[in-house]
């Protein structure tokens, strides 16, 4: 996994935002609180970056009962967008 990290990394995600995207990944349909334990990083944090997360359109917000979890998308994709995007910003 370490390789899709330096990857996200490499192609402008944070480290906090690839972390969360990480902890996502590893865990399949995901809470908020379960990230934060997962990436050890505050709740609070994930909440700064999980929106832009999902506008990005690397995860995914579903809702399960009453409980939103984040599902991420395939780690091809996401790269493959990412790099789409970067490239269009030149």
């Amino acid at each position: 996994m370490d390789t899709i990290t330096q990857q996200l990394n490499s192609l402008g995600l944070s480290d906090k935002e690839a972390s969360i995207y990480m902890a996502i990944l590893e865990w399949g349909p995901i809470s908020i609180a379960n990230i934060a334990k997962k990436s050890q990083l505050k709740r609070t944090t994930i909440y700064e970056y999980i929106d832009d997360l999902t506008k990005k359109d690397l995860i995914n917000k579903t809702i399960s009962g009453k409980r939103i979890l984040y599902i991420a998308q395939n780690p091809r994709e996401t790269i493959n967008k990412i790099e789409r995007h970067r490239q269009n910003k030149l």
